[in-house]
């Protein structure tokens, strides 16, 4: 495993080497019985005091991540039982969950908003499942999602008619997400089971400003698989200050 050390950071020379040693155990990077560089070893190569070495190796010793032998040098111990690696586990997610509050405190952030921040982050599913029965208007809002960076998007394709009798087998895991025209039939399927998710769509001027006006010696192409959304573009574009003459349709099919 390979140790850096930050003399700039906030978090001290101790810590840092203590957390990097815990991490690496966790992690796997560091094996039981793998001997760690030596306190002058690290002191030299990082132009530290030998003593801030030693008393974070004590430390590691003292919550049994490492064995010192003597004549031999510093080991990572053998691995412990399940319950005394839970154990560590809560001890360093304890330590980082102490840090991440300071932080959060040192940048004006009151503890009550902190704690909203938190709940809202374990409400968060870590996939989506959009109900769009428009297989190429799916498409697009896959794309959008992906160049978001948002959670995985998967697509329930099942034809509205079919979503009271067999959309919720659809649903274990998953927080269902749909757009605006199709919310009311999709909360009238699900009930209040299940939480329903409504895409915020952004207003066709607010995408298109920093185009506008568009000069008449310009031509704006617009090609998709979609017959409805060349037919919606072309009207959404008009209605905003595209003259008709500058729009080029074409049915990408």
């Amino acid at each position: 495993m390979r140790f850096w050390l930050v003399h700039s950071s906030e978090v001290s020379l101790h810590e840092q080497i203590v957390r990097q040693v815990t991490l690496g155990v966790l992690s796997g990077e560091l094996a039981p019985g793998e001997r760690l560089p030596s306190i002058r070893e690290l002191a030299r190569r990082f132009k530290v005091h030998s003593n801030t070495v030693s008393a974070a190796y004590r430390q590691l010793s003292i919550e049994r991540w490492v064995e010192h032998r003597r004549g031999s040098g510093v080991y990572v111990r053998p691995r412990a039982s399940k319950s005394l690696a839970a154990d560590r586990g809560r001890s360093l997610l304890d330590s980082l969950v102490q840090r991440t509050i300071q932080t959060s405190r040192e940048l004006g952030i009151t503890d009550v908003e902190f704690q909203n921040r938190i709940a809202l982050a374990l409400t968060l599913p870590s996939r989506w499942l959009l109900l769009e029965p428009d297989q190429e208007l799916a498409h697009l809002v896959q794309y959008e999602a992906e160049s978001a960076g948002c959670a995985p998007l998967a697509v329930c394709s099942l034809p509205i008619v079919d979503w009271p009798t067999q959309l919720r087998s659809q649903l274990y895991g998953v927080r269902p997400v749909t757009l605006p025209s199709k919310a009311d039939a999709a909360r009238e399927a699900l009930g209040t089971s299940f939480p329903l998710t409504v895409l915020r769509i952004n207003p066709i001027t607010r995408s298109v400003s920093e185009n506008l006006p568009v000069s008449r010696h310009h031509l704006v192409g617009i090609a998709s698989h979609w017959p409805q959304f060349l037919e919606v573009a072309r009207a959404m574009l008009i209605a905003t200050g595209f003259s008709p003459e500058v729009l080029l349709i074409s049915d990408a099919r």
